[in-house]
């Protein structure tokens, strides 16, 4: 599994804030306690701009703003912390395992490799037209075979191996 989106939140992103890490959350009672000890007021079931299911979580206005680790906990002026989690539990857990995981030493080295695959990966489709194919049907399909066998030759073309001098990318021409 490749890495996943960091945290977008404001709470997430600056140190010694409060983020959700901090926050115990009760799925069976819909019910988050902050580290003060209060708890949300609200829990509502939605879906994000891409139609995955989500949690969003609201605080009360009074408690929040009269807090005394304010500064540490949201930004908002006129409202309460807000907070949005994925739903279900198991998906909150994995994503948050997740993005713990992908902090180690392990992964970085493990996803080092992989990003040079997935370039790889971007620069044939890039340059060959994979994705837009000309063709139908079988031709397709025995196009797409011949491009991944004749790869290693499209990127000696290239990355300068067989390149006229000058020129960055002089894409390989072989007949079908």
């Amino acid at each position: 599994m490749g890495p996943v989106h960091s945290d977008p939140r404001e709470p997430a992103r600056t140190p010694g804030a409060l983020d959700v890490e901090h926050f115990q959350i009760d799925w069976q009672q819909r019910r988050v306690t902050c580290p003060q000890g209060q708890q949300s007021r609200a829990w509502y079931l939605n879906r994000d701009a891409k139609g995955e299911s989500i949690v969003q979580i609201f605080f009360p206005k009074q408690i929040c703003q009269e807090g005394p680790v304010r500064e540490k906990c949201t930004d908002a002026q006129k409202t309460g912390r807000s907070m949005t989690l994925r739903f279900s539990q198991e998906r909150h857990e994995l994503l948050q395992a997740a993005r713990v995981r992908q902090q180690t030493e392990e992964f970085k080295k493990i996803y080092h490799g992989r990003a040079g695959i997935e370039g790889t990966f971007s620069q044939t489709t890039r340059h060959t037209g994979l994705r837009r194919s000309r063709y139908l049907g079988l031709k397709k399909h025995t196009s797409s075979i011949f491009f991944q066998r004749w790869q290693p030759l499209f990127f000696a073309s290239c990355n300068g191996g067989w390149g006229l001098p000058g020129r960055k990318h002089v894409p390989l021409v072989l007949p079908l």
